[in-house]
């Protein structure tokens, strides 16, 4: 069995594997059974949606998911979790099988902030950043793209005034226009590198193309 070089990172770490979560197929827009575990009835996000329902309900403390476009940010938010996505290339993705390789990036999900800050602390063998005093924080009032709906809008004032009332400062600031123009572009980069020929997962391994398998009907709830 050959493990992706994060799964071997964490193993030698003293993590063990408790499971392999649902994600949507290849990642892509196509939900797996994986509910949200605060609302049955709505989505988890995805698509690391296992992973980000498995920390919400207290399986366990880390679970590893990718991010082409926002897997990770979406079931984090959604399942009310803390999820990491580091800067591209940060960790490894060799052994994960692509959607956009220019952009795929590996990440993870943990029950607090504390955790995450430990996890990459041991997966990039870096020491914890120690902040002192207060933080500066940007709030984006306009992302240059379709709105976010009003009872989120208010959410993030709500989380702005709550860390200026912790003695952190926030400022509200304005993104250039190339910003915008980055959706349309990130869009376009996505659809041509998901279209493109079969990939093996990225690291030599047996070049044999992953095939499809009949979905077996699986238990409202499972991960």
């Amino acid at each position: 069995l050959t493990h992706a070089v994060l799964v071997d990172k964490l193993l030698a770490c003293g993590a063990y594997v408790a499971s392999k979560s649902v994600t949507t197929t290849f990642a892509y827009l196509d939900p797996g059974p994986t509910r949200n575990p605060w609302h049955l009835d709505h989505t988890p996000g995805g698509s690391s949606s296992g992973s980000a329902a498995a920390v919400a309900c207290g399986m366990v403390r880390l679970a590893l998911g990718t991010q082409t476009v926002g897997s990770i940010n979406r079931p984090a938010s959604y399942c009310g979790v803390v999820g990491f996505k580091p800067t591209y290339g940060c960790l490894a993705v060799d052994g994960v099988f692509p959607l956009a390789p220019s952009l795929d990036t590996v990440g993870y999900f943990t029950a607090n902030a504390v955790d995450a800050q430990q996890a990459f602390a041991a997966l990039t063998e870096r020491p914890p950043v120690a902040l002192s005093g207060a933080l500066r924080i940007a709030v984006v009032a306009d992302m240059l793209c379709e709105p976010a709906d009003p009872v989120m809008l208010n959410a993030v004032r709500g989380s702005a005034d709550r860390l200026n009332a912790a003695g952190h400062q926030t400022s509200v600031v304005v993104l250039p226009r190339l910003v915008g123009d980055a959706y349309e572009n990130h869009r376009t980069l996505v659809a041509a590198e998901a279209a493109g020929p079969p990939r093996v997962p990225m690291v030599a391994l047996p070049a044999e193309r992953p095939r499809r398998r009949a979905r077996r009907a699986t238990p409202p709830g499972t991960l």
